[in-house]
């Protein structure tokens, strides 16, 4: 298969797993998309989330959550994307910040305030 349609292919599949098939992917992450699909389609993350289970940090490790998602939801195990954070934390990519660069530039405290009057969930 040459390498343009396989790469139509994985296109395919991606846009058939779009919840309402407009092939906007900001739409499909919205809120209304994400209860649609875990009605339809439920996960063991969205069973883990719906359980409140916690989640912690334990350093920045590449396979573990940074510690601007734990804050922000507060230690809970979160299985939710786009609208369902304050659009200027999403802006100041939050998730790449590390321990340190989060801690001294006061992104924390940012974070936490942030965090305190958006809820849309």
């Amino acid at each position: 298969m040459r390498e343009e349609e396989d790469d139509e292919k994985v296109a395919g599949v991606l846009e058939s797993y779009l919840v309402d098939g407009s092939g906007n992917i900001e739409h499909a992450l919205g809120r209304p998309n994400q209860a649609a699909r875990r009605r339809r389609l439920p996960t063991d993350e969205d069973g883990i989330e719906a359980a409140w289970e916690k989640l912690k940090f334990d350093g920045d490790l590449e396979d573990g959550p940074p510690l601007a998602w734990i804050v922000y939801w507060k230690d809970r195990y979160i299985n939710r994307y786009g609208d369902a954070l304050e659009p200027t934390v999403q802006r100041w990519g939050h998730v790449f910040w590390d321990y340190r660069r989060l801690v001294l530039s006061q992104g924390l405290e940012e974070l936490m305030s942030k965090r305190e009057v958006f809820r849309r969930w």
